[in-house]
């Protein structure tokens, strides 16, 4: 299977929303999908290097078509690590899906590690040092 495909083409959320579906947004989609269908119990890791948008297009399509339970049951099969965030999706994920079990670490322009936040799922654990 083809294993790569086009992101958002936009920065940030600027590119997100109903008209801004992309192939990968909808890969994501698929994938978490895919698993659910076969029961597999792992859930899909994710890792974002740089701008988070086409994830954010994937959060924001589901939670904009699917029921709250469905939702939920979605967010649930997903693992999420950034590093080296670089657009205003970062804040806005975990903003909007605090039961998103996410994993950010965030660098400084020299790269060192400034702080690691962590966002647990169901235990509001926002912020580690």
């Amino acid at each position: 299977r083809k294993a790569v495909t086009t992101g958002q083409t936009s920065y940030g959320m600027a590119a997100v929303g109903p008209d801004h579906m992309s192939p990968c947004a909808g890969r994501i989609i698929q994938a978490v999908d895919d698993g659910v269908r076969r029961n597999d119990p792992r859930p899909l890791w994710l890792t974002v290097w740089g701008g988070a948008n086409t994830l954010a297009q994937a959060l924001q399509h589901v939670q904009q078509t699917r029921s709250p339970a469905d939702q939920e049951s979605f967010i649930s099969h997903l693992r999420v690590y950034t590093s080296a965030d670089q657009d205003d999706a970062v804040p806005w994920i975990p903003r909007n899906f605090p039961s998103l079990s996410y994993i950010a670490i965030i660098a400084t322009m020299t790269g060192r590690q400034e702080k690691t936040t962590r966002q647990k799922r169901r235990q509001g654990d926002h912020h580690l040092r």
